[in-house]
């Protein structure tokens, strides 16, 4: 990982604890990416077999970061100024379609990944801390397949700044539907 000179020490969150020790850490044994157990009742007493919130975790990365995106990201917080918060933020890698093709109103799943480069077959790109657990099964645009689709009725167009912007209002799942 590159270098900057720009982020300071935090002592706020974090995902993974270099110093865990297996015989102190009784929920998950500083296994990484464990996914958690049943949660423990809130505002109850804990119940055998279940895993409270604040229980730490070990989240790491699994697909290393390619070179090319630590030689962006270098490169970029070198333009940042030292109070950007964007010294924070890391390029992780980069998917992109081949065939682009707009989707219209009322498509149904799974849509086309648009023949995606690099394939998820050959490198899976995922975000740590909201795929933890889907780390070796899918890629960032193989979830996008699954993506619901808004009507054009819950559609709104409005004027922004000068710039026309459209906001799609999606309500929330029926029974019936199948998330997978």
């Amino acid at each position: 990982m590159p270098r900057n000179p720009n982020q300071k020490p935090s002592p706020g969150y974090t995902f993974f604890n270099p110093s865990c020790n297996p015989q102190t850490d009784i929920y998950y044994r500083c296994k990484p990416n464990t996914p958690p157990g049943d949660a423990c009742p809130i505002s109850k007493p804990t119940t055998p077999n279940c895993f409270p919130y604040s229980a730490p975790m070990q989240i790491t990365r699994i697909t290393p970061v390619d070179s090319q995106a630590n030689s962006v990201t270098d490169y970029a917080w070198k333009l940042l100024p030292m109070d950007s918060v964007f010294n924070y933020y890391r390029l992780i890698d980069v998917q992109w379609p081949n065939s682009s093709q707009p989707v219209p109103p009322q498509s149904t799943v799974p849509l086309s990944t648009g023949d995606i480069t690099p394939s998820s077959a050959s490198h899976i790109v995922a975000n740590t801390t909201l795929e933890t657990y889907l780390q070796t099964q899918k890629s960032r645009m193989d979830c996008h397949q699954s993506a619901r689709i808004g009507n054009p009725s819950q559609q709104i167009t409005a004027e922004l700044a000068g710039r026309r912007v459209r906001r799609v209002l999606v309500a929330p799942p029926k029974a019936t539907d199948n998330p997978d």
